[in-house]
């Protein structure tokens, strides 16, 4: 029998979950995404407790990012729920909510973005602190968070 990890089990089970789904009267949140959020923030609580020389660093991020994360699923979730309907042009008398939505997401734009670059400033730090102490895992999950962070600026925000 093939074992998997605990990330690769929570990013099956959020992905495939139906019962995400309109629990709290919003379109389901994009799995996969919810996933990597989930998984990013359990491995910098992770670091964050840990005695390391990183630990401050990993710690300064997490403060950040535990906010910011809720905000963008409270924000930008929902209306990335409705794409693969709206592609299809299957629209329904539920989706005028997206217009408040959206204008939300437009009003606090600006500080998500803002946000962001807090972000990346401390996943520099993180990722120095993880060279100056050779912690390659850091280092590596820094990497993820900067990547993950620029899809979201690239490519979901602006969606």
């Amino acid at each position: 029998m093939k074992s998997f990890s605990l990330p690769a089990m929570v990013v099956i089970l959020v992905a495939a979950s139906p019962l995400l789904s309109m629990a709290d009267g919003q379109p389901p949140a994009p799995g996969a995404m919810r996933a990597q959020h989930e998984e990013i923030m359990q491995d910098l609580t992770r670091y964050a407790a840990q005695g390391a020389p990183t630990a401050a660093a990993a710690r300064n991020v997490l403060e950040l990012m535990t906010p910011h994360l809720k905000r963008e699923e409270e924000l930008v979730f929902p209306l990335l729920a409705l794409l693969p309907d709206i592609s299809e042009g299957r629209f329904s008398g539920d989706m005028t909510s997206a217009i408040a939505a959206a204008d939300r997401l437009r009003a606090e734009r600006d500080a998500l973005f803002d946000e962001h670059a807090e972000i990346q400033a401390a996943v520099g730090e993180l990722i120095l602190a993880g060279q100056d102490t050779s912690e390659q895992g850091i280092v590596d999950l820094a990497g993820r968070i900067a990547a993950h962070a620029m899809s979201e600026i690239e490519i979901v925000e602006p969606a």
